[in-house]
Formats: structure tokens, sequence, C-alpha cells
């Protein structure tokens, strides 16, 4: 199921704080926590037997005194109750997102989720971790170790690649300039020599189109902030977050190029720094030069005023084919972007426009600068934490598991390849038994399901860091700049496509803005390093297979992509707005939530601990709290109809929550058939 997330929030995983509570003496339990019949070893109270009328006695018969029935003792669940701080953690997290005031039969999602807007990741973050420098550097330096010596114990894919791309990182004789000089050529139409000076503004914003895809962290021309999908623009080159170009290292990189002074490289170099020291200081003091009018007062957007055409910048991006005409992408783009503190850009007289029209030679050279100063920064490193940081910032959710899994919870590992193989099996048996699919079709799934390596975790961070990792993951002779680069290109396209172009994608902005900023905090490292994982050995095997089977689900259903849907097309029809949520996530989302929740169905769950507090709750009902907050967002409407209609056409969600037979989450408009 698509995870869609608010403004810096990557999932209901994320650290939170709840309040203080003793788990173990909640009675507080609605009504609807009934316990399933067929997902606990709990013996079902006897029904009550209707009183017979008592037999009339023969006259003359003394009737005899009966004994009374001895009431047979009620079986509780006598398996034992999870008080790790994990599972407490867990626990307080699903009771404070519940609303219990609405029905599970009625609206699941908004029953489960309802107070999830109440977090605010950005304001919890590092006020509530004692963040402390040194600690954050520790753990960095501890995951980097593992990730250089350990190769043996890494189990997960996005494991493999967060090494590949951490070792490329650490070794300096890969950290090749020629790549780097390659990538001015030919994305930023560097050193301009062939252009007419007179014409430098034509290329500004191409450059700028190819500046948002290779994502450096200090170009603020424009700062992108990712928010209930809309781009947010600021304008940040006067008045934002700019600092003087560090000299120092620029010229360490130069060094690198050639330290022959007459080097025809190092010399185009030196005279773009030189072009863009001017800009610098023109930029230092255009606030003192001119001061910014009307900044947090309303005005019209005109896009025809600005120097740059924002929209173009882009849509390009997204779509370079359409950039030289109108086009949907355009359109869409335009109807996203919010302005604010940004009435420069619509003010033809304002002196950042004046200054891109009369100094567009040294923008753009100041613009080159400013990334050749992010990459000096990114390629002279010297300690292994700043490559843990590079390669956390791109692959957040896997170094949190890498944590996790290989330092706190070891045994996490044992654990792990039995889940994944349950749910595999599950599909296994599926495929096998489908009606819907010929024999090649079939030998052709279950060959890509043999070779599948899933992951749990990678569902539902918006853009898989699986599969950006496996675009690069066979290129070993390539320079880590390369590598760096092609990943950022990736996530920036994926990142804006999802908050732009895709309506029915509710995973858009998960990583939206660490993809944007390249950045991740260390104080909101700590926060995840200290945050609840998506599986867990002590946790019961119904959260296990709600949170962290669901996504190897979801991950495996990708496979179906090859069959065009073409077998399944008229089946599908059954699911409301489907045309605008797309047959084939529809198809992948409803297989995904299946085949973990059968994979559940089959699992030993008599060993399994259960959660303080929830002692009514079935293993049923917690496998769907599970999965479903594991999706929770900010207040969304469409997120919420999505996945109770998927959950509509799920045989035992019904069952599970005891729903009488007119409730809305039992009673889809259209019943779907067997959909494989």
């Amino acid at each position: 199921m698509s995870l869609g997330v608010k403004k810096n929030v990557t999932s209901i995983d994320s650290p939170y704080v709840y309040p203080e509570e003793d788990l173990s003496l909640s009675t507080s339990l609605p009504p609807w926590y009934l316990p399933s019949v067929t997902s606990r070893p709990t013996v079902k109270a006897p029904e009550e037997v209707p009183e017979k009328a008592p037999e009339e006695v023969p006259k003359g018969v003394t009737p005899k005194d009966e004994e009374p029935e001895t009431e047979k003792p009620e079986l509780v669940d006598a398996r034992p109750t999870c008080l790790t701080d994990l599972c407490t953690k867990e626990v307080g997290r699903m009771k404070f997102l519940i609303d219990q005031s609405v029905s599970p039969c009625d609206n699941f999602f908004q029953h489960a989720c309802a107070n999830f807007d109440v977090y605010k990741l950005e304001k919890k973050d590092v006020p509530t971790v004692q963040y402390n420098e040194d600690e954050v550097i520790k753990r960095l330096s501890k995951i980097g170790d593992f990730l250089e010596h350990r190769l043996h114990e890494l189990v997960l894919p996005s494991e493999v690649n967060l090494r590949k791309l951490y070792v490329k990182c650490l070794r300096r004789d890969h950290r090749d300039v020629e790549d780097l000089l390659k990538t001015l050529r030919d994305d930023l139409w560097w050193p301009f020599d062939w252009m007419d000076q007179n014409r430098y503004d034509r290329i500004l914003a191409k450059i700028l189109t190819n500046l948002v895809k290779l994502n450096p962290s200090n170009v603020h021309l424009f700062d992108v902030v990712g928010d209930h999908k809309q781009l947010i623009i600021r304008s940040a080159f006067c008045h934002g977050k700019h600092k003087s170009i560090d000299v120092k290292i620029v010229k360490q990189l130069f060094d690198a190029v050639s330290k022959d002074p007459e080097n025809e490289d190092r010399k185009l170099l030196e005279r773009s720094l030189e072009y863009a020291l001017k800009m610098d200081r023109t930029r230092e003091y255009c606030t003192e030069m001119a001061p910014p009018q009307n900044r947090n007062q309303e005005f019209t957007v005109n896009y025809k005023i600005p120097s740059i055409d924002i929209p173009g910048v882009f849509a390009d991006v997204l779509d370079p084919s359409q950039s030289s005409r109108p086009s949907k992408t355009r359109t869409k783009v335009e109807q996203r972007l919010v302005f604010r503190e940004s009435h420069e850009f619509f003010n033809s007289t304002s002196f950042f426009n004046e200054l891109v029209n009369s100094r567009s030679i040294e923008m753009v050279h100041y613009l080159v600068i400013k990334y050749v100063e992010e990459m000096a920064t990114k390629m002279l490193l010297s300690p292994k934490s700043d490559c843990v940081k590079i390669a956390m910032s791109l692959m957040p959710r896997t170094a949190f598991s890498v944590y996790i899994n290989h330092f706190l919870q070891p045994e996490n590992l044992h654990a792990i390849p039995h889940l994944i193989n349950s749910v595999k099996s599950q599909y296994f048996e599926m495929i096998q038994k489908s009606k819907k699919i010929d024999e090649k079709t079939r030998s052709m799934l279950l060959k890509r399901l043999t070779h599948l390596r899933p992951d749990i975790g990678s569902h539902g961070i918006g853009i898989s860091e699986n599969s950006i990792l496996e675009k690069v993951e066979d290129h070993t002779g390539e320079s880590f700049f390369k590598v760096y680069t092609r990943m950022m290109v990736q996530k920036s396209r994926d990142a804006l496509g999802y908050m732009v172009l895709d309506d029915s994608s509710i995973s858009g902005k998960t990583h939206t803005i660490s993809s944007f900023n390249q950045r991740v905090r260390p104080g909101k490292m700590l926060a995840y390093m200290m945050a609840n994982p998506r599986f867990d050995i002590s946790y019961p095997t119904a959260a296990q297979y709600g949170k962290g089977g669901h996504d190897v689900a979801t991950d495996m259903a990708y496979i179906f992509h090859a069959l065009r849907m073409n077998p399944f097309r008229k089946t599908l029809k059954c699911f409301p707005n489907e045309e605008r949520y797309g047959d084939l996530k529809m198809f992948i989302d409803y297989i995904g939530i299946k085949a973990s929740y059968d994979a559940y169905k089959r699992a030993d769950k008599s060993k399994s601990d259960k959660f303080a507090g929830f002692h009514d709750m079935s293993d049923d009902q917690l496998f769907f709290y599970s999965m479903v907050q594991s999706t929770c967002q900010e207040k969304s409407d469409a997120h919420g109809q999505r996945v109770n209609s998927l959950l509509q056409q799920l045989e035992g969600f019904g069952e599970a929550f005891n729903c009488p037979t007119d409730a809305n989450m039992v009673n889809p408009k259209t019943k779907c058939d067997e959909l494989l």
C-alpha cells in the first residue's frame, strides 16, 4: 500500500514521543475489540442455552434435588506479554493513534489513524531527543566500520547496496575529477566558450534544470520544500541561506585537476571562480542595496514576469521531451507551485530580476562554482563518518536498519529470512493455483520470484532505495562521483515526480525534503536511530507480518508488472475510481495485502508474545492495525478511501472485527472476483 507522508515525516515509525502510561493496567477497550475465533488459541466462552421449562413430576413422586452444574473456567490467552522498550513504545503509538469513537467496521482508516496529524516530527526530532554530536559521530563510525569489514553479515539487498556506496566513497582512487569535469561540460555547458555573451540568459534556465537534478545543497537560488504535494518556492538568492564561496575547498579541487597553473582546465576553472566571486560579493550586499519589499504580502503570480522560467525548469526535469513547448507537465507543475516570500520573482524591476538580466554571465559561472564547491566537499572528505552521512542521506531507512538489526537487535537477523521466505512461499502457491494466467506467464513469474530479493522497510518510502542503487550496482568500475551523481539525478526526478505528477501516489513526499536538500541533520539521525523498526523479533507475530511482512509482500507484488494487467483488467473494475489510482497499483496493493495476510494466517502464533494493554485484541485485529498504522499520514480523504476500499475486498477483515453484515467495511459497492 503506497505510503503517504506529510512534511518532514517518513512514516509512522518515526521517532515520536508518547505519553507515559502503565500499559499493563489498561483495561478500557471499545466494544469491537472482540477476539476472532480463528486467530488466537483462546477458547470462546460457551454459548448460553435457553432454560427448559421444568418437567412436571407425576403425583406421588418426590422430585430429586438436581446438583448444580460446576462452571467451567474461561480459558484465557496464556502467552507471555512483551514488555521490551520496543513493544512498549509500539503499544503507546497504537493506542495514541486510535480513535475509539469511530467504529473499525465503519471507517477503519479513520479509526486506526485519526490522531496521526498530532505528531510533528519537525518539532520533535531535536527538542525531544537529547542530541549529542559526539554520540552521533560514534554511532555513524560504528556503522561505517561494520559496512567496511563485515560484508558476510549483510542480510538484506539494500544493505549490500549501501555498502557499495560507502566503500566507493572511501576509495580516494575512485574520486575521478574527470567525471566531474565531464558533468560540468555535458550537463552545465561549461566553460561557455562557444556561447555569445549576449545569450547567456538563454542557458541559465537549462543550467538550473540540471542543478535541480544534480541537487547541490548549497545552491539556494530558490529553496524547494515539499508540503502537501506542492512545491514551495522561496526566493533565497539575496536573502536566503547562502554562504560565501569557500575558496579554499574549491582550490583544493582545482589542485586535484592539475597543479600546473597553465593547465587549460585549471585556467578555465580559475576564470569561472573569478566571475563567481564577483556575483558572490554582489549577493552579500544585495539585501543592503535592495531590501526586500512586501515579503509577506499577497502578490499576483504572473509567470511571464520572472527572468527565470521556474515552471519550465521543473517541467524540464520531469519531461525533457516537452520542454520546448507548452505541455501537460508544465500545467501540472504550475498548479503545484506555491510562492512564499517571493515577491521579487514577480516584480519586473526587482533587484533579483535586474541582476539575472544584466549579469547573467556572472550568474551562470556562479552556479557552476557553487556546484564545484559542493562536489569538492563530497570528494575530498577524510573521516569515515562523513561517508556514512552521504550514504545515510541517500538511503536513510537502510542505514537505520543496519544499526537496529546488527547492533541493537542482532537476533532479528535469524528471523528476517524466515519471514521473507514465508511470504515468498505464499506467492509461489498463489501463482501456481491461479486460473487467470497461462503456463508461459506462470513460468516467467515463478522464475522472477525465485530470483527476487525483497526487503523489509523498502516499501512505502516514496523512493525505492533498493531500486535506485540497483541501477548502478553493476558499475563497479565507475568512480564514486559518477555513482553519486546518478543517484542524485534519480532521486530528484523521482521526488519531484511523486510530488507533482502522480496524484494517485500516496508515497510522494516521504523523502522529498532529504532528496532536494541532500542532508540529514545529525539530530534527526540520532532520532531515527532511536526509532522503532518495522520489524523486530520481540513483536507479536501479527505485528511482524502486518509491518515488515507487508513491506516484503508489496515488494514481491511488483513481479506482476510484466503482465501489463491484461488478465485482470475486467476484474479490477470492482475497485472504486480504479482509473484514478491505476489498475496496476490497485492490483499490486491488493495482492500485497492478501499475500502478507495469508502468510500471517499460516504462521505459528502459539509461541508469539502479545502486546501489553491489548489482551482482548485478537491476532487478526493486531495484524490489520499494524499494517494500516504503518501507512498513516496526515489527513487525506483520498488515501483513507483507498485503504478502506482495499480492505473491503479482503476476506477476513469483517470476521476479525465481528462486523455486522450491513457494516460499511464489509459492503463494497462491487465485490471483486478472485484477482489471481
